[in-house]
């Protein structure tokens, strides 16, 4: 079976111990995303958040040609039970943006991809806005702030979420590949 896996965060720029035999490829399936969960080191991470807008996701072909594995690694990486990645097959019985990018595709059977919900009413005991998150980063200390803005400007350049905007108009934290194109 050809196994795609889908990206949208740090798995583009820093695939780690994903097995992927391809480069990242720009045209997945649009899905709804945002920096809508709060990491162990208090970095803001894309997860799918209902609601929030839709990005251009990404998708790179995986070595691993069975599901189990496929996924295990993908949890490997990602550090989360194997129940927190998500898989979708070609068939009649597959619906919605991920099964309607998947049907055409002539050179993918599956795909995996992190499925992570947001923990913000956890973390903040609200829903996730993008206020509550400009005020969540202002509220943090040098050091995770640091590791907060270092996770934003890394995303990839086509993952232009509300939370992003926002933060690049109040606090300048440019996109990186922007940055460099503005001090060259």
């Amino acid at each position: 079976m050809k196994i795609a896996v889908l990206a949208w965060g740090s798995l583009v720029w820093c695939p780690g111990r994903l097995r992927i035999k391809s480069a990242w490829h720009c045209d997945g399936p649009r899905l709804e995303i945002e920096f809508a969960r709060i990491s162990k080191d208090g970095r803001l991470t894309l997860v799918l958040h209902p609601g929030s807008a839709q990005q251009q996701t990404y998708w790179a072909m995986s070595e691993l040609e069975d599901r189990a594995p496929a996924i295990e690694n993908l949890a490997d990486r990602e550090s989360c039970e194997a129940a927190r990645i998500g898989f979708e097959q070609k068939g009649p019985a597959a619906t919605g943006p991920i099964a309607d990018w998947l049907k055409p595709n002539p050179d993918v059977d599956a795909v995996v991809w992190t499925d992570l919900p947001s923990n913000w009413k956890r973390k903040r005991g609200k829903d996730f806005s993008c206020e509550d998150a400009l005020r969540y980063v202002r509220e943090l200390g040098r050091q995770k702030r640091d590791r907060a803005e270092q996770y934003v400007r890394n995303a990839p350049r086509q993952i232009q979420t509300n939370l992003r905007d926002l933060l690049r108009k109040e606090l300048r934290w440019s996109d990186k590949e922007l940055a460099k194109a503005l001090f060259i």
